[in-house]
């Protein structure tokens, strides 16, 4: 889905095996089993029940002295339009990102719901693509500080599509807006 979103807005979209180094770089200070979660060429399609039950079944394998408890982890909006406050039970968990204009709503809609089946997170920055895509390209350190792992900052500045200077509309771009 990501591939045509961005392509309708000029852009390039970063291939897979690069965004799944991107997300190890990001989770490089978590801790080794996390980055265990990324797609290792099994077969299973990403985002299904498949891909979760073989990823975990894989984590507990590697990592057999701990305990795996799946939780889902959301953006406030999308909590909101999909009320999933309501489906949070033992079987589905949930941990909200909060963003501005939503967390009030989910913080009310969940009150009374137990923590160990919903937890409401603070309020993060911006980080949508766009605005993450116009911050790498105006090299805005600053910004990015809040929005970006260092190390996937870097990478972007020197190795992706999105680097200062580039995009739609200059000469190193590969896109074109109609």
């Amino acid at each position: 889905w990501l591939a045509p979103k961005l392509k309708a807005s000029g852009e390039d979209c970063l291939s897979r095996a690069n965004r799944e180094m991107l997300f190890k770089l990001a989770l490089s200070d978590v801790g080794p089993w996390a980055a265990t979660l990324v797609r290792r060429g099994d077969g299973f399609k990403p985002n299904t029940k498949d891909t979760h039950e073989a990823a975990l079944a894989y984590l507990i394998e590697c990592y057999p002295e701990l305990t795996f408890v799946t939780w889902n982890i959301n953006g406030a909006a999308d909590v909101v339009k999909y009320k999933k406050w309501e489906k949070a039970n033992e079987e589905e968990r949930f941990i909200t990102i909060g963003h501005q204009g939503d967390t009030e709503i989910v913080a009310e809609k969940s009150r009374g719901i137990d923590p160990n089946y919903f937890l409401l997170g603070p309020e993060v920055v911006d980080v949508s693509p766009a605005t993450a895509l116009k911050k790498l390209r105006a090299r805005d350190d600053a910004a990015l500080k809040d929005m970006l792992h260092q190390g996937v900052k870097t990478w972007c500045y020197e190795n992706s599509p999105y680097k200062p200077g580039s995009g739609p509309g200059t000469k190193d771009s590969f896109s074109f807006l109609f």
